[in-house]
């Protein structure tokens, strides 16, 4: 099974890369500081998604990779669920689309659009295959973590849009503290959430690369 995880994220990379040498042109490998740029975008979160892959928890308790986070946010902090991770974790999502900058609304509109999809139309048919029971036991898609992708795809985006840190950094805040209360709330473990952030950048990279820069090619933006 986790041969099939691997195989399923490696695919999602290698076509993230794919696309990134068609937005140049057919002569990439000519341009190395391009093409060296782009795949390097690709190495943060190829390598989240990686360790998510090697942590995938088996059966019901926590293995040693997952263990350590479980103790911190969930035994540590026991107490009732915080269920506002369910509306915190499309809040950067929502930033990136209000607040203005280079960027008109129709491009962010489009951009935040197709990371969406890349990141649900990845996630749920590996939540399916994955097969991963959560800490609850309430059932066996635990892997990985979709608001953890969605927090920190709106994070991304709004890095990738050119924002000063004053408000990429609470973005990223924001789906840390996204990540941490799914443990808490004892829905993911550990190796779900950072699989997520892995997925969610990776998926705001790959929606700018895919999304046409020219404003002539789309006339609302």
């Amino acid at each position: 099974m986790r041969l099939i995880f691997t195989f399923l994220c490696l695919l999602f990379v290698g076509a993230a890369v794919a696309q990134s040498k068609r937005s140049f042109d057919f002569n990439v490998f000519k341009h190395d500081s391009k093409f060296k740029s782009c795949t390097k975008q690709m190495i943060l979160p190829a390598t989240l998604v990686t360790i998510g892959v090697y942590g995938y928890n088996h059966g019901s308790g926590a293995n040693a990779f997952n263990s350590p986070a479980k103790y911190i946010f969930k035994e540590t902090l026991e107490g009732e669920h915080i269920h506002i991770d369910d509306c915190l974790q499309y809040a950067p999502s929502i930033a990136y689309l209000s607040i203005g900058g280079k960027e008109k609304f129709g491009k962010r509109f489009l951009t935040c659009a197709a990371a969406s999809v890349l990141t649900w139309g990845v996630i749920m048919p590996i939540k399916t295959k994955a097969g991963e029971i959560r800490p609850d036991l309430q059932s066996d898609n635990s892997f990985p973590s979709g608001h953890t992708a969605t927090a920190f795809m709106g994070a991304e985006l709004l890095r990738l849009s050119g924002h000063s840190k004053k408000i990429t950094i609470p973005a990223y805040i924001t789906a840390v503290t996204v990540g941490c209360m799914r443990i808490h709330n004892n829905r993911h473990w550990f190796n779900d959430v950072i699989a997520g952030a892995g997925f969610g950048i990776l998926s705001a990279r790959f929606a700018y690369m895919v999304v046409p820069k020219e404003k002539h090619r789309i006339n609302f933006y």
